[in-house]
């Protein structure tokens, strides 16, 4: 790991900081060594993140000083952690200089003010997406995962009244809660259909007392802060996390293309490497997370992003002043998206865009469904022709350089195709078979890679047609066809005696086609999609579609949404 030695202290002591998620802690005083702010001509007021960081020559990240291994203070003075490593990286990556980049101190309290003031261009701290804080920043993809966990008494000679391994034992006990930590109501998601017995604390050290006191028999919080905590107190345990909650990089809003550019590079380090690297620093006992992974090559670069912010494209003014949504819808792609032979649009995309319609607008017939390929739709997206494409549409990087893209609602990938009555459930029950791959290449590589994890031996035959692996699963020349699941099924649904088991050798996220640019609308999208998990209506209309497939967790913000997810329109109809 190298040395950071551009930031000081200037205290004559440093208390060591333990402070756990959700509490304040009061900020320090460092004394930069990096150069002042050259004295520059005033930026117009449409000038871009990207103008302000050349015009200065480097970074200002917002990053945490009390949170290691994410961000703290060595022994000697200088800012150290996972996140530092991150934003030295941007830094050498846009401006040539891993140096480039002044540290400006954040807390829990302090980022939505940091951003708003234009102190930062962007925070890196351990950050979690909170659907109040989207109206002044824009987050990026998850970088990290965090989650909610049980903190319970364990340990030699200790005997809990009920045995306690996750939400699900939880009916009629006493659970302890930390006030304000939004954490209730994803127990009580997770838990049910039991019932938790809540009672309710000022902050996770009294809570951890309730617990040593046997007034509650579990508490629930960060598994970060947890294990902390169960460290510290001894004689407990912690339970497998019960959520997946992201940390993401904060972002002001209104900079479409500086928060794509975010997403491309953090997408580069991963794809070669150079966040591996940082993790198995930083987290040398964890396990590489499962990041959502954007495949592909991006055009995208520091050096092309323009000095000046477009006008927002204004989706939603632009529905209200109709009365109705216009959405793109790519046919032929059931269970995703079709239309029936008299133009009704159906699958599973088209209900979930009834949905949200329905919310925004109280009529889930307000929405006209445009037939489109996926070029023609992305072009129309471009030009405000439709308001939003679906089509089972994988999230690329090549696809970040055209439009936008909602929260992922599917999991593609790698799978299989096999006769329904094979009894084949996943590459485990291949061995000694022959798959058809399509095209070789990355699909034969994922076969031998889960084949090898199962320790099953497969004979690989790669064909370039889809009839031929159709007609050799369905006589027995082939055990197995592989390819993209969103190929797959709708060859499943379209070809009677197949089926395409759950397991997925690869990951590729799917979502929803947004215009660029348009923050407003794409935060509209999320929070109502947010909004549907939270009452199980997106798995309700996922069962439907994709029976046995276990429904894609969309990820869900803490706290409520900053606006109204109801629309005003004027009265036509469609």
């Amino acid at each position: 790991m190298r040395k950071r030695s551009t930031i000081f202290i200037i205290l004559v002591l440093l208390t060591v900081l333990v402070a756990c998620e959700g509490e304040e802690t009061e900020e320090l005083t460092f004394s930069s060594a990096f150069p002042a702010t050259p004295t520059i001509a005033p930026l117009p007021p449409n000038a871009s993140i990207a103008a302000h960081i050349r015009a200065r020559g480097y970074l200002r990240v917002g990053v945490r000083y009390d949170d290691a291994p994410f961000g703290s203070v060595d022994g000697e003075g200088g800012l150290v952690g996972f996140d530092e490593d991150l934003a030295h990286e941007f830094a050498f990556r846009w401006l040539g200089d891993a140096d480039a980049v002044k540290f400006v101190q954040v807390t829990e309290g302090s980022v939505n003010d940091r951003i708003k003031d234009e102190q930062v261009d962007l925070v890196i701290g351990a950050l979690s997406p909170h659907q109040g804080a989207a109206e002044s920043m824009s987050f990026s993809l998850p970088y990290y995962y965090n989650g909610l966990s049980l903190l319970v008494r364990a340990g030699p000679g200790v005997t809990n009244t009920v045995p306690i391994n996750g939400p699900g034992d939880l009916e009629g006990v006493a659970v302890a809660v930390v006030e304000e930590a939004d954490t209730e109501a994803p127990l009580s998601r997770a838990a049910a259909p039991a019932v938790p017995q809540v009672i309710y604390y000022p902050d996770y050290f009294s809570a951890v007392a309730g617990l040593q006191n046997s007034v509650v028999q579990a508490v629930v919080g960060p598994q970060r802060t947890l294990m902390r905590l169960a460290g510290e107190a001894g004689g407990m345990g912690v339970t497998p996390r019960f959520t997946r909650d992201p940390y993401v990089i904060g972002l002001p809003q209104g900079d479409g293309a500086f928060c794509d550019l975010v997403n491309v590079t953090l997408m580069n380090m991963i794809n070669d490497g150079t966040y591996h690297r940082f993790f198995q620093t930083w987290f040398p006992d964890q396990a590489f997370p499962e990041l959502e992974i954007l495949s592909g090559t991006s055009r995208l670069d520091f050096g092309g992003l323009s000095d000046t912010l477009g006008p927002s494209p204004g989706t939603i003014e632009a529905v209200e002043a109709r009365g109705y949504v216009i959405a793109g819808l790519v046919d032929e792609q059931l269970p995703f998206s079709d239309l029936d032979a008299n133009g009704v649009a159906r699958g599973f995309e088209a209900e979930l865009v009834r949905a949200l319609v329905g919310r925004w607008l109280g009529n889930v017939t307000a929405v006209q469904f445009v037939r489109h390929s996926e070029a023609s739709g992305v072009a129309a997206l471009q030009t405000g022709q439709i308001d939003l494409l679906v089509g089972g549409l994988p999230r690329t990087l090549p696809r970040e350089d055209d439009m936008d893209f909602s929260l992922t609602y599917y999991q593609d990938g790698l799978g299989l195709l096999v006769r329904a009555e094979s009894g084949v459930n996943g590459v485990v029950n291949l061995d000694g078979g022959a798959v058809a791959v399509s095209g070789g290449g990355d699909a034969a590589e994922a076969v031998r890679s889960a084949a090898a994890q199962a320790g099953v031996m497969v004979s690989l035959q790669t064909v370039d047609d889809v009839n031929t692996a159709l007609a050799g699963v369905a006589d027995g020349t082939y055990r197995a066809y592989v390819d993209w699941r969103r190929e797959l099924l709708r060859l499943a649904y379209t070809s009677a005696g197949f089926v395409v088991p759950d397991q997925r050798l690869t990951r590729r996220p799917v979502a929803m086609g947004l215009r660029q640019g348009d923050g407003a609308f794409r935060d509209l999208v999320n929070l109502t999609l947010q909004e549907l998990a939270a009452e199980g209506r997106f798995a309700a209309l996922y069962d439907d579609w994709f029976g046995t497939d276990p429904a894609f967790s969309v990820e869900i913000w803490p706290g409520s949404p900053y606006r109204s997810l109801k629309l005003s329109p004027a009265p036509q109809a469609p």
